[in-house]
């Protein structure tokens, strides 16, 4: 409940106390409060029940029309100005100061109708959000491990004569196939959020508070997943480096090229699944490359092309110098090199 009051006195903080604003706000926190018991007597999560409550009664400029406020509001602004323009024939230092006063308010009023128009992001549109990135996540991610995998039957058959390398390039395509469509899927179950990226929004006290708990209870499994993803590729030349070094056989050796293909993809699905997880909350929260101030320009472009050209290398490169033993390793260049890139272009306020 602290947090529907901390969000109420935020809504009335601009408009001018007086004993009906003092009784409309009362009575509003009791509609909300009701409301708020309602939803918890149904089986509600307090967190959600909270961003339910926020989201249902409306902006700050619908209340004002609805409860009257909006043309008191006008009056006390154009009361001042009537104020103003009375004192105009007196001392210079008054004009002065009448005028810096005036172009306060006319500030203070544009950044109110700012603050009105932006679009605010109601508790089901986080939440679905929120559902749609983990989908999205578990696309984009098998759709890697699987352009990473496909060219392993290839290298894993080819001492088996045409037959494998017919088999192996089958297989080859269909994972990519099957790759790029999932790429497909993941961006049309996130094409209707594109203006949560691109788009300057607001967001509710309580709403807010529920995603900061959800990226919280996140931490966790993001770490653990991390860890596995970057244990894998880092172990994963082991069993190709011993069986050299051993001289086993051009099969062995070849299969164990394969395994680390696989071993490769699968670390990949944990690192993107995680990274794209928790990208969700800081979109919503505009946080990191999502902030307010970095939603236009060159950056939003990057964003978005940037796995698209790593992806059309790694295909280019591994086909036409038939480098797939060793091309992954693009895939992992380019998670680290990504960090300090977009770093670097915030730097330079693009």
């Amino acid at each position: 409940m602290e947090t529907i009051k901390v969000y109420l006195d935020n809504m009335f903080l601009n408009i001018p106390d007086s004993e009906q604003v003092q009784r409309i706000k009362s009575e509003l926190y009791d509609m909300m409060e009701d409301k708020y018991h309602e939803l918890i007597g149904e089986g509600k999560p307090e967190n959600e029940a909270v961003g339910i409550v926020i989201s249902e009664f409306g902006n700050l400029e619908e209340l004002k029309e609805e409860l009257g406020l909006k043309g008191q509001e006008e009056q006390d602004f154009s009361d001042g100005q009537a104020e103003q323009e009375t004192g105009k024939g007196t001392k210079k230092t008054e004009e002065s100061s009448g005028k810096k006063n005036k172009k306060k308010e006319n500030k203070k009023k544009s950044k109110d109708q700012e603050e009105a128009e932006r679009r605010w992001i109601s508790f089901d549109e986080a939440e679905d959000y929120l559902q749609a990135a983990a989908v999205a996540s578990d696309c984009v991610s098998v759709g890697v491990m699987l352009c990473v995998w496909s060219p392993a039957a290839v290298i894993a058959l080819s001492e088996q004569g045409g037959w494998g390398v017919a088999l192996g390039l089958a297989l080859l395509f269909i994972f990519v196939a099957a790759g790029v469509g999932l790429f497909i899927l993941s961006g049309t179950k996130l094409e209707q959020y594109d203006y949560l990226k691109k788009e300057v929004f607001g967001i509710a006290p309580g709403i807010e508070q529920f995603v900061r708990e959800e990226q919280e209870a996140f931490h966790q499994p993001f770490v653990f997943q991390i860890a596995i993803g970057v244990a894998l590729c880092i172990l994963s030349p082991v069993p190709l480096v011993v069986c050299s070094i051993l001289e086993f056989s051009d099969l062995l050796i070849l299969l164990c090229v394969g395994l680390l293909l696989v071993l490769v993809g699968i670390g990949s699905f944990f690192l993107v699944r995680a990274g794209m997880r928790k990208d969700a909350y800081h979109v919503l929260l505009q946080e990191e490359c999502y902030r307010k101030e970095k939603k236009t320009g060159f950056l939003r472009v990057f964003d978005s092309l940037y796995w698209v050209i790593v992806a059309e290398i790694y295909l280019n490169w591994s086909f036409h110098r038939g480098s797939w033993a060793t091309s992954w390793i693009i895939w992992v260049i380019a998670g680290v090199v990504y960090d300090p890139v977009v770093k670097m272009l915030r730097g330079k306020r693009f």
